[in-house]
């Protein structure tokens, strides 16, 4: 039996981003540990490294609901939690509160066949960061472009800048409502590249910086959220327009 010392408020934002995507995964605990989570059609793809899991061993966990796991935890009121894993269980016990959340065996799950090195080593094309607060700003004005559920970003010159906008409209249909914002000046050129809204939403309800990378040969786009303990990294590819 292996223990693991974690911050409980560290543990549910873990989970609770995972679950956003997939309500089951494979969770690799180590001196490195990460997850990689899919939607159910596998077009978006989650990444997500623990800095500070701080054990000495090398344990996998087979998630298969990744919610109640989440209520399991949020039961427990103090804030550094040790967990006990067994071959096909976490436990927990204080003086308030215990339980027991059984884990699959290997095999019933299957990690998102994607080579997280080989996204790792692209070339981006484009990169800028975007707050929480500017993407909460787009989702609330995103109910004028209600009938579509693509965003493109591009840059038009301004006075000499490069000024990157995002739109809200699909460009594929006519008389397609539309509203445009403007994001931020810039550094680099960028024709209009759509995705799918819903992935902006999702990082919407992050706490931190978004770093936004664009990759044009592979049409792949890598959302970043970086903290102290927890990277997030969403991988996903753009759409037609």
């Amino acid at each position: 039996m292996n223990k693991w010392q974690i911050n409980k408020s560290l543990l549910s934002k873990f989970l609770e981003s995972n679950a956003k995507l997939s309500n089951s995964f494979i969770f690799h605990l180590s001196d490195n540990s990460y997850s990689i989570a899919a939607s159910e059609d596998i077009t978006l793809i989650l990444l997500t490294q623990l800095a500070t899991t701080d054990v000495n061993f090398n344990q996998t966990l087979n998630i298969p609901d990744c919610n109640r796991l989440c209520k399991a935890i949020d039961a427990i009121d103090t804030e550094s939690i040790e967990l006990k894993i067994d071959n096909n269980n976490l436990a927990y016990k204080d003086s308030q509160v215990k339980f027991k959340y059984h884990l699959l065996e290997d095999g019933f799950l299957n990690s998102p066949p994607v080579n997280i090195d080989k996204i790792n080593a692209f070339n981006f094309d484009a990169e800028f960061k975007v707050s929480k607060a500017l993407i909460q700003n787009i989702i609330k004005h995103s109910a004028f472009a209600s009938t579509t559920n693509k965003i493109y970003f591009y840059t038009e010159k301004q006075d000499g800048m490069n000024i990157l906008f995002a739109e809200l409209t699909d460009r594929a249909k006519s008389n397609t409502d539309s509203i445009t914002i403007k994001m931020a000046e810039v550094d680099f050129v960028l024709n209009p590249m759509a995705i799918n809204f819903n992935n902006l939403r999702l990082v919407s309800l992050i706490d931190d910086i978004v770093k936004i990378k664009i990759n044009n040969e592979f049409g792949i786009i890598v959302m970043d959220i970086t903290s102290t303990d927890i990277e997030l990294k969403y991988i996903f590819s753009t759409l037609t327009q």
